[in-house]
């Protein structure tokens, strides 16, 4: 348990650090707290180790683990301090998940997954529930469990500061280009009496990547990428039928819960089958959008059922424009 100990104390260290840096006396109460954390549970986990106590060990860790995250969602300390001393409590969760699970009776492969996803401060859904599906029957259902909860909680680590995100301008610009393309005669190309809504999603609604799908899922926006304008259009599922699901059936996904193409734009090979939207593109492009000119612009297409029998929650929007008002 020698590096149990060594990554407590490397949490003491990083304590010390947040307790240095916080110049308001707002938190004296709490710095007084988290510092009492740390240095009791020390002092308790080197006793046990010293009577060779691995379950008392095991059960007190994870006491502490909740206090420390308990306290960290409550306050307001700097994010970048916080992510991490969460990294370092990741490593102690992780070290006493393979001490009990015994990771050496693993198949190789099996044990280089776990290792590797154990190692990752982010996972996507779609990760962990491709390792558990694995593993499930392969080992006892309270190791199963134990493993599903350990990378479970790393859907729920805390970010560093966001990327850039829209701006009220931001959509009435967006707002206003939609409203001069169906004035024009682009306009009369769509169905009699045809309902569509336009919804901002994806990076820029909240200023971190929400699709487990990429490999910068819950990174800031625009981190070492420029993030695309994400449109979500809404139509009925007639009009949906007749540009996409019969003529161009490699378009639609399904990609939580819902039934929907892939994004299309100006870049991509999708952008024909888009019937009378295709012009839109090219007016929407050049917009100065979340602090920069010219970001891809790209539309996800779905059905008016579809949208209403999802839960957008996981998947942050907001509504921009509704064709006819």
């Amino acid at each position: 348990m020698g590096n149990l100990i060594d990554n407590i104390n490397e949490i003491k260290v990083i304590a010390q650090r947040i307790h240095d840096n916080i110049d308001s006396t707002d938190y004296k109460v709490l710095k007084l707290e988290l510092w009492r954390i740390l240095s009791i549970n020390i002092h308790v986990i080197a006793q046990l180790e010293s009577e060779n106590n691995r379950l008392m060990i095991s059960e007190h860790a994870k006491r502490i683990f909740a206090s420390i995250k308990e306290l960290l969602k409550n306050s307001l300390l700097r994010r970048k301090s916080i992510s991490d001393l969460m990294e370092k409590i990741i490593i102690l969760e992780n070290h006493d998940l393979i001490s009990e699970i015994r990771i050496q009776r693993f198949e190789k492969n099996t044990r280089s997954m776990l290792l590797s996803l154990l190692d990752r401060s982010i996972l996507s859904q779609e990760e962990i529930n491709d390792f558990l599906k694995s593993i499930k029957g392969k080992i006892n259902n309270r190791d199963f469990k134990k493993i599903k909860k350990t990378l479970n909680k790393k859907l729920e680590v805390i970010y560093e500061s966001p990327g850039p995100k829209y701006k009220s301008q931001d959509i009435n610009n967006l707002r206003s280009r939609i409203d001069d393309f169906f004035s024009s005669p682009f306009g009369d190309k769509f169905p009699d009496g045809e309902r569509i809504l336009f919804y901002l999603f994806g990076s820029l609604v909240t200023g971190y990547c929400n699709n487990p799908r990429k490999s910068h899922y819950g990174r800031p926006s625009d981190e070492g990428r420029i993030s695309d304008v994400d449109l979500m259009v809404v139509i009925s599922p007639d009009f949906f039928n007749k540009l996409f699901t019969i003529p161009r059936p490699e378009l639609i996904a399904t990609f939580q819960g819902t039934t929907r193409t892939k994004p299309i734009g100006l870049d991509t090979s999708g952008l024909k089958a888009t019937g009378p939207f295709i012009s839109l593109f090219d007016v929407l492009s050049h917009l100065r959008f979340a602090g920069k000119n010219n970001r891809p612009i790209h539309a996800v297409f779905t059905d008016m059922i579809s949208f209403k029998a999802k839960n957008y929650e996981d998947e942050p929007n907001i509504l921009v424009h509704r064709i006819p008002l």
